[in-house]
């Protein structure tokens, strides 16, 4: 009996209007969703092939000065199928002395928590979502009660048959109903992907889009037991149908929004004003540090400051060849100074950040929990979890790992103790250095005998510099020399969540979406037994 009245509801939703139009909306949204993505990943991709050959160039360099490690992450590939906070996160970043955690750059100069999840990205799970959940309630808002108006429920009850048995069996036809519908849109998607060529999913991959299909059954099952439940609390369609849509506006848009909403207002997060204020006041702080040393050690050396060849840069870069050996030897002592205070301050710079981050993150956690009384987002976080677009993943974890390769970094230079050495700014033999009048009467060939002869000269010919390049002295340019070997220079790492470790975390918020179904099933079955029929 159960399986007739099953089959019976199956071909009824198969006849119904509703269900060619839900079939429409998958087969329209669906490919929509998944051209959109598929075109996102690839233009993501072009990027980053076109970002990995620039950090290539971060590790050709003469000296450490001008090694700054540039780390990009691909762009997930599952994020085709779940965005989660792929689009937000940043997935450039490159390791500086003066900065303690990189990814706070991009965070501080905004108002808005940029890790909180987007709501409404254009994604296969979020299509899923909304067309699928809406489809749940129209097959089953009146199936008790619809049938009460027709007055076949009657009829049918009228039988010898349990009520129980009618109510699984209309469960039954509506799974049926739904099932063939939820593995069409997931064979679709995967034909999608397959003929895609830039999209080359591995098995792990695979399985984790496999694993999304009993979640999302799971998923469905709740909104199923919704309608069946105000169908049997309501002898009216309509009033079962209007509880059933404000249910599921309360679920897809009304709590997402609200846990956002309540997480930015109950965890403040540090002004980003006060953080730069606070920032400039150490930079300044380190500055006058900075620049006491230097003049003590200028009046104390007397450097002339003459190089041949010599460029700089950011954070510290700075590279030499043909400079005088007073020069050479200002610079290595100032770098053996200043080089272990800028890290020193990034680490006091790194507290406010690190407070700044900390907070964020405690919104996010926040809004996350607070979602869990949606099972819209509950299905969510799941699913970006299984895709690693989370913000465990995104975020969390390419955060620690880029501190601790930063520390490792760090440790690798000090451990080479570059910092006290020529070979922070120059590959140039320290034997080959030359005072400066030396260099000058060489390259003159012989036209002056000291730098001051030449600075007077230069004076009188308006700056002219051209008598020095009568004699070339080999290995006093920057080119004449080979790139660093860095073959014993630490590697960045970051591993993923595993499968069994997504699994693990996500099965709590699993086994309350089967608990609470089982809560729905169980009033559902209460309601119905005592449901009139009349």
């Amino acid at each position: 009996m159960i399986l007739q009245i099953a089959i019976k509801e199956f071909y009824n939703n198969l006849l119904t209007a509703r269900f060619s139009i839900g079939f429409i909306m998958c087969l329209f949204l669906i490919p929509f969703s998944l051209v959109v993505n598929l075109k996102d990943y690839r233009e993501q991709l072009k990027g980053y092939e076109i970002e990995r050959a620039k950090t290539e160039k971060s590790y050709q360099v003469r000296v450490y000065s001008a090694l700054r490690p540039e780390i990009v992450r691909p762009p997930e590939p599952l994020s085709i199928f779940s965005k989660g906070i792929s689009g937000n996160a940043e997935n450039k970043f490159k390791i500086r002395l003066e900065t303690w955690v990189s990814t706070a750059d991009g965070y501080e100069t905004g108002r808005e928590n940029p890790l909180l999840m987007s709501l409404f990205s254009m994604d296969f799970c979020t299509i899923l979502v909304f067309v699928l959940s809406l489809f749940a309630l129209l097959f089953t808002y009146d199936a008790c009660s619809g049938e009460r108006e027709s007055g076949t429920l009657k009829l049918v009850l009228s039988n010898p048959v349990h009520r129980w048995k009618v109510l699984i069996g209309k469960l039954i036809g509506v799974c049926l109903t739904l099932l063939p519908v939820i593995m069409f849109c997931y064979l679709l998607s995967a034909l999608f992907v397959l003929l895609a060529p830039e999209v080359s999913f591995s098995a792990g991959e695979w399985l984790r889009v496999a694993l999304l299909i009993p979640v999302s059954l799971v998923f469905f099952g709740l909104f199923i037991l919704i309608g069946l439940l105000f169908s049997c609390c309501f002898r009216s369609s309509a009033a079962s149908i209007v509880l059933c849509l404000f249910v599921w506006v309360i679920s897809i848009f009304i709590i997402p929004n609200l846990a956002n909403s309540l997480a930015k207002s109950l965890v403040a997060t540090p002004s980003t004003e006060e953080l730069r204020a606070g920032n400039v006041l150490l930079i300044r702080e380190m500055g006058k540090k900075i620049n006491d040393y230097s003049q003590s050690i200028i009046k104390q050396m007397k450097p002339d400051f003459f190089y041949w060849d010599g460029k700089g840069g950011e954070d510290g870069y700075m590279e030499f060849a043909g400079a005088s050996r007073s020069t050479m030897d200002f610079r290595r002592q100032f770098n053996e100074f200043r080089e272990p205070l800028r890290i020193e301050y990034a680490e006091k710079k790194g507290v406010g950040q690190k407070e700044y981050m900390d907070q964020l993150d405690a919104q996010v956690k926040l809004a996350n929990r607070l979602a869990l009384l949606s099972p819209t987002d509950v299905f969510r976080q799941v699913s970006n979890a299984l895709c690693r677009t989370d913000y465990d993943t995104r975020h969390l974890l390419i955060s620690e790992s880029l501190q601790r390769y930063r520390d490792d970094f760090i440790g690798y230079l000090k451990g080479k103790k570059v910092f006290s050495s020529y070979e922070y700014f120059t590959r140039q033999p320290p034997g080959t250095f030359m005072d400066y009048d030396e260099i000058v009467r060489v390259r003159s060939g012989g036209q002056f005998n000291s730098a001051a002869e030449f600075i007077k000269w230069r004076k009188e010919h308006g700056g002219d510099r051209s008598p020095l390049n009568k004699v070339p002295i080999p290995g006093t340019a920057i080119t004449d020399y080979p790139l660093l070997e860095l073959t014993d220079m630490p590697t960045f790492e970051c591993q993923s969540p595993s499968i069994p470790g997504v699994l693990r975390q996500s099965m709590g918020k699993i086994a309350g979406l089967i608990g609470v179904e089982l809560v729905l099933f169980f009033l559902t079955f209460v309601c119905f037994v005592r449901y009139d029929v009349r």
